[in-house]
């Protein structure tokens, strides 16, 4: 008698701390009681609940599915389905309904179990537009994608129909990648793996022989990590032929480019070589003659005048010789002679050089170097830089300073040129370190000083900026490495 009652509190128990809604019906309905979630889930009070039947918590067009229901219970003693429910305030959701037939005494009870599922259906909603989307975005794409588990096998493949790798997935899916890739991207596919595991992406590109001639891919092995665990790969494939044939026609125009170059440097050093000799005779001989004229005729002015220029174009000429010369010289350069430089000794040297021109213009040059701005490079190599931006700083200035500095920084010498000249419009900044290149094309010269320059400085690894603005002057800094 005990064990009954203890049964019955039991099931007392359950039937009322159940997390799902629990009815019991007659086989017409009629609702005989209720579990407390029933009461919280639909919303009625438990005498409510007594007044009603089961067809009044479904909407209208849900009941002949409800009557389907009961004549399925009654035949098989059980039936499960889903339906849609009616609460209180007429708001719907889905159920899933569990119901068994059971007697008390000669009476059939139906015990109904109902539980919310709304949240599921809308998960799979979701899921379902996730999927379409998916999808949607896969058909739309020109890559294939692949995803791999740890053991290399396929478990996802997609690929346009008109791509020229396509293939039906059942080619692949399940598979390992050694089973139906080539062996040199197996191998390739395998390194990928490798640094998937250590959390890292693997690119590659890979040529392969397709339809008489070669295509080429571009792949792309990302790491699916579930938790901080390494799960598979997934790998986007993508189709660059075109770019690889114009990265090779880009190629052969740069060898291209660069043999003109190499072709067009060796005639300049030739023809320079052959004109050197003869040049520096003709500037001997100028000079010779000048001063026999002068002293043969010195009343004649006009011949004074003459001699004078043709003396003083012969030098140009042989400045303007040797100029190509160490440009052809400096860009076939490749290795030179390094030591310990003060920059104050060699900027000295050069301005002694160039001070006459400076002082005929009326032009100060001002210094600020100081003994601790060292540098290890070529001292011919740095006299020649100094020598060029100091002469162009001097050839473009009128009137003003020309003003040179040395500044140590963390990483490196900053060595600064700055002078008071006509300055060098905007559009044209980017050019003025390009061989020829002439900013004012009325001023003397050939316009490779300052490409000179720049060779110089990146063959010491050091590396150049210009500022400038018309009317105010140009400022140039050096950047030397400590």
């Amino acid at each position: 008698m005990q064990d009954k009652i203890d049964n019955k509190l039991l099931y007392k128990r359950l039937f009322n701390e159940s997390n799902d809604a629990i009815f019991m019906h007659d086989l017409k309905g009629k609702i005989i009681d209720v579990n407390r979630k029933a009461i919280k889930l639909f919303g009625y009070t438990r005498s409510r609940f007594l007044k009603l039947n089961i067809a009044d918590l479904h909407p209208t067009s849900e009941h002949e599915k409800s009557k389907q229901a009961f004549r399925t219970v009654s035949k098989e003693g059980r039936v499960r389905f889903e339906a849609l429910f009616k609460k209180k305030d007429h708001s719907l959701f889905s159920g899933q309904v569990s119901a068994s037939l059971f007697k008390v005494g000669d009476l059939p009870i139906v015990q109904g179990i109902v539980r919310d599922i709304s949240k599921t259906k809308r998960i799979e909603s979701e899921l379902r537009a996730s999927e379409e989307k998916l999808r949607g975005l896969f058909d739309s794409m020109d890559e294939m994608v692949f995803s791999f588990d740890t053991d290399g096998r396929f478990t996802f493949y997609h690929a346009p129909e008109r791509s020229l790798l396509y293939a039906h997935p059942k080619e692949f899916m399940g598979r390992k990648a050694s089973e139906v890739l080539p062996k040199e991207i197996v191998k390739k596919i395998e390194e990928a793996f490798v640094e998937n595991s250590r959390g890292r992406i693997f690119e590659f590109e890979y040529p392969m022989r397709l339809k008489d001639r070669t295509v080429w891919f571009s792949a792309k092995v990302s790491p699916i990590i579930d938790r901080g665990t390494y799960t598979g790969s997934i790998s986007i494939i993508r189709e660059i032929t075109a770019k690889k044939e114009a990265e090779q026609a880009k190629d052969r125009e740069l060898t291209e480019l660069q043999r003109i170059d190499e072709m067009k440097s060796s005639i300049l050093r030739d023809v320079s070589h052959e004109l050197k000799t003869p040049i520096s005779v003709v500037t001997q001989a100028t000079k010779l003659i000048k001063e026999e004229l002068c002293r043969e005729f010195p009343d004649t002015a006009r011949i004074a005048k003459y001699s004078e220029i043709a003396h003083r174009n012969s030098i140009m000429f042989r400045r303007h010789i040797e100029t190509i010369l160490e440009f052809s010289r400096l860009k076939e350069l490749r290795k030179i002679e390094k030591k310990k430089i003060f920059i104050f000794g060699i900027v000295k040297d050069t301005l002694s050089e160039i001070a006459p021109e400076a002082q005929k213009k009326g032009i100060k040059i001002k210094q600020k170097l100081g003994l601790k701005c060292t540098i290890t490079g070529n001292p011919a190599l740095l006299k020649n830089l100094f020598k060029n931006i100091l002469d162009n700083a001097i050839k473009f200035t009128d009137k003003g300073t020309v003003n040179i500095s040395c500044r140590a920084m963390k990483h490196s010498f900053r060595i600064t040129v700055e002078d008071t000249g006509i300055g060098i419009p905007k559009r044209q900044l980017n050019k003025v370190f390009e061989p020829f290149f002439q900013a004012d094309s009325s001023v003397e010269g050939l316009g490779i000083g300052l490409s000179i320059a720049k060779q110089i400085v990146d063959i010491h690894g050091g590396h150049m900026k210009i500022e400038s603005r018309v009317g105010k002057g140009t400022k140039i800094s050096i950047f030397f490495p400590r």
